[in-house]
């Protein structure tokens, strides 16, 4: 019985039959970090709703919401886009100081 460590039975080696390693789906990355998206001054949904530690479609939902209050995105071609100081107000935070270097 062949076991996976084992050579295998047609001769074939394992890196002809490697895939290559995939590439990621966009070039741009998103920060990791919530320090990092605290410097940008756009944020979009996922990265809002990473920092407000709820799901998109929650997100999404508060903004369909009048009842939330909810700053309204700005849109800009098919992306839309939040303030991050109108998101902070809306939090009840203060506009976030630059860290100390």
């Amino acid at each position: 019985m062949n076991h996976p460590d084992d050579a295998r039975s047609d001769g074939a080696s394992d890196a002809t039959l490697s895939q290559p390693v995939a590439t990621p789906a966009s070039p741009k990355t998103a920060p990791s970090t919530s320090a990092d998206l605290l410097q940008q001054l756009l944020w979009s949904v996922p990265e809002t709703a990473f920092l407000l530690r709820v799901s998109v479609r929650t997100l999404r939902r508060m903004m369909a919401d009048p009842r939330s209050h909810f700053p309204q995105p700005r849109r800009i071609g098919t992306r839309v886009l939040f303030a991050r100081d109108e998101v902070l107000a809306h939090l009840g935070l203060d506009r976030p100081t630059p860290p100390a270097k």
